[in-house]
């Protein structure tokens, strides 16, 4: 698998249709949720074009858990964050991959954060367990 994409909406060929976009890489795959057009059309509209804060907050966790499992994995280099109300960007681990796919999924359609915040608690590195007691 090189690029992936999923649309969230009933007509994938409308040009306001909400999209997650994987592409793999060597250490890791990034999974995108496009939501430009739709929130220029929302935009038109009046609707509120922000991302609620309990949204941002799971996104944050999720963002920061994967990030670091990839770096105790190996990964040198660095990642670019600015996840916003268009584009949200997460980098995860190959076998987290359809659970992320499927966090944004819930998230963006139903306004439920928990598996955002699921995914975050599997991928967090056990630190607490690593040190003995007193270390």
């Amino acid at each position: 698998m090189t690029q992936r994409t999923t649309y969230l909406d009933r007509d994938p060929c409308d040009w306001r249709s909400r999209k997650i976009r994987v592409r793999a890489s060597r250490w890791y795959a990034t999974v995108v949720l496009d939501r430009d057009s739709y929130i220029d059309a929302a935009t038109s509209l009046g609707h509120e074009s922000e991302l609620p804060d309990a949204y941002r907050d799971a996104l944050d966790r999720a963002w920061e858990a994967s990030t670091e499992r990839i770096w105790h994995d190996g990964y040198p280099g660095d990642f670019s964050s600015g996840n916003g109300p268009r584009w949200v960007t997460l980098y995860v681990p190959f076998p987290h991959l359809e659970a992320t796919v499927e966090a944004l999924r819930v998230a963006e359609l139903d306004r439920d954060y928990n598996r955002l915040h699921a995914l975050a608690d599997r991928l967090a590195l056990p630190i607490d367990g690593w040190l003995a007691p007193g270390e």
